[in-house]
């Protein structure tokens, strides 16, 4: 019996060991091994559940501080993390369950009381969690992150000028925070203060100890605003290089390369941001978009009506399709599409000009006519509509 809990004692600092030089997969093994030796050894299985974690095996990690729990119901360790572990894996009423448990446990922890904020953040329930913030800042007013979460919170509420007071706090204690730089920059873009919110925003990058893509999106969103185009562009990059399936730096990207008339480069990157989200019709719209301002129009169709399956009570994409069928001739076609649109909003002047012009390729005037009045009739001063529906009159003349 001794020599056992020798060896068990053995393998379990053997893994602290290798848990201290990052080798967690080996410190798990030796966990293992300490708890075969002693399946009620709560402390190997809370080392254990602290690697998984490391190693984003959530799941995992739960499973460990279950087995604690089941062999020592008030462990507050075992609650903690395992509320940190199910907020990784998005699991944020189920992690505040376990943190409330670590609350009766211990009523003073302050990590469990911001740990418990945070996830009230990701529920969007703001002003529970500036509650919890305000409670923990009372008794430690010195804890720069609790001012920075206070001031999310603030800022998901629209309160950006409180959000900025708590960020401005969180600097005063820790002058070189990014992360408070970072959102002291997205509120201060939110109130359309984009020269300020772009000088923090290169701050954050400035005092950030790992490159962070949220950063540089933040940064190409401003740019973009300001309109430097080029510039904003190259933090999109950025960011992508660092994290590639960045959805919304790709998705920022397209807006500027549209932006700037480069249609092919815009067509590659749809498809890799269509590869990373198959379902978004948006997506498929402005690809079709991109390939008719490069005239391959066959591609565009087929694209819209990709489209179209994913969203068919979209006008819009109707008359993106009709528009590129009529530029091919096809104007039976285009004008079911038209026609569509016409039913989903009636109130679009486009839909008639549009179909107004497909009806007198196909010579038939006196309905083109029709379609440009009802054209004119919702937008007065339609010029091009009156300057076709004078062609098709002309055209009714005998020669």
């Amino acid at each position: 019996m001794f020599q056992g809990k020798k060896m068990t004692k053995s393998h379990f600092l053997l893994g602290d060991i290798y848990r201290e030089l990052g080798k967690d997969e080996e410190a798990i093994i030796n966990y293992n091994k300490a708890i075969e030796l002693n399946p009620k050894n709560f402390e190997a299985y809370l080392s254990k559940g602290i690697c998984l974690h490391k190693l984003t095996k959530f799941e995992e990690a739960i499973e460990a501080y279950d087995k604690i729990l089941a062999l020592k119901p008030d462990y507050l360790g075992a609650f903690v993390n395992k509320g940190n572990a199910l907020q990784e894996l998005e699991r944020y009423s189920e992690a505040i369950e376990n943190y409330d448990a670590a609350i009766s446990i211990q009523p003073d922890s302050n990590y469990v009381y911001f740990n418990k904020g945070n996830a009230l953040i990701s529920l969007e329930k703001y002003q529970e969690a500036i509650e919890i913030f305000d409670k923990v800042i009372s008794k430690n007013p010195m804890n720069c992150e609790l001012y920075i979460s206070k001031g999310v919170s603030l800022s998901k509420l629209e309160k950006h000028e409180e959000a900025i007071y708590n960020f401005n706090t969180a600097l005063t204690l820790k002058p070189d925070c990014s992360n408070a730089y970072f959102h002291l920059a997205n509120s201060l873009r939110e109130l359309e203060k984009y020269e300020e919110s772009l000088k923090y925003y290169e701050k954050a990058i400035e005092f950030e100890e790992s490159e962070d893509a949220d950063f540089y999106c933040g940064k190409g969103i401003v740019l973009h605003l300001l309109g430097k185009l080029e510039d904003a562009l190259e933090s999109f990059n950025k960011a992508i290089l660092i994290k590639p399936d960045f959805f919304v730096a790709y998705y920022k990207k397209l807006m500027i390369l549209e932006d700037l008339g480069k249609n092919e480069e815009a067509v590659e990157n749809y498809n890799l941001v269509i590869g990373m989200v198959p379902d978004d019709p948006d997506l498929y719209v402005n690809k079709g978009n991109a390939l008719h301002e490069l005239g391959k129009y066959e591609e565009a169709i087929e694209t819209y009506s990709k489209a179209i399956e994913l969203s068919p009570d979209d006008a819009d994409v109707y008359i993106n399709r009709g528009t590129s069928l009529y530029v091919l001739k096809r104007y039976e076609e285009a004008i079911l599409d038209f026609d569509k649109a016409m039913e989903l909003d009636s109130n679009v002047a486009d839909i008639y000009y549009n179909k107004g012009n497909c009806l007198h390729r196909l010579e038939k005037y006196n309905e083109a006519i029709e379609n440009y009045d009802k054209a004119i009739t919702l937008r007065p001063d339609y010029e091009e509509a009156k300057t076709n529906k004078k062609i098709s009159l002309d055209s009714l003349l005998p020669c």
